[in-house]
């Protein structure tokens, strides 16, 4: 497979044939941590951007269409705030990577203050909507927080104003979760819409 670097001033970029692209997932990483460490990958994140959109996805089994709202509503949560394999990026870049590929924020936005990644499953997180009502933080009345401490990484906010000129540094933590859970019409239980808040 013939891969080309092309440096644009200060910073080089990666071009990889997608027809020739046949990286596993744990390729890609080796790859980008290879990149990094030998100080082609001026901007890593550009650089991880175009290989994470290769990959293919590790936390939903298959993509399905709109029309099917709580599947795709199930897709979009864990495409946000889920990492259950807990994808092997060093600290100072995991969560700026895994928050532009993700879709945490549309262009232009303003940046979060914070943002978790749960290093969990599904289930895991659909079962704590069968919990007791938690308080929100905001005027809510549909959280609920788990009853066991759950392994994330936490976003920190460092600088920038507006997505994606956001920067943040990742913390790993052991927190419970608070998630405010929805029922849909195609469903005759509550399943997880967001990450509120953790607590201890």
């Amino acid at each position: 497979m013939e891969s080309l670097i092309h440096r644009h001033g200060p910073v080089c970029f990666l071009s990889l044939p997608t027809g020739e692209m046949i990286l596993t997932l744990l390729g890609i990483h080796s790859l980008l941590l290879l990149l990094v460490h030998q100080g082609l990958a001026g901007d890593p994140l550009s650089v991880a951007k175009e290989l994470l959109a290769e990959q293919p996805e590790q936390h939903v089994n298959n993509r399905v269409p709109r029309s099917s709202h709580l599947s795709y509503r199930r897709k979009k949560f864990m495409e946000k705030f889920l990492d259950e394999l807990v994808i092997p990026l060093p600290p100072d870049v995991y969560c700026n990577i895994l928050i532009r590929s993700r879709n945490v924020m549309i262009s232009s936005s303003p940046c979060k203050k914070e943002h978790y990644f749960i290093h969990s499953s599904w289930d895991d997180l659909q079962h704590v909507c069968e919990n007791d009502k938690f308080p929100c933080k905001n005027s809510k009345n549909n959280c609920y927080q788990s009853t066991e401490y759950m392994d994330m990484t936490v976003c920190q906010l460092l600088d920038g104003d507006e997505f994606p000129y956001c920067e943040y540094t990742s913390v790993k933590k052991k927190k419970k979760v608070v998630l405010s859970c929805k029922m849909l019409k195609d469903s005759t239980s509550l399943f997880p819409d967001s990450v509120e808040a953790i607590v201890d």
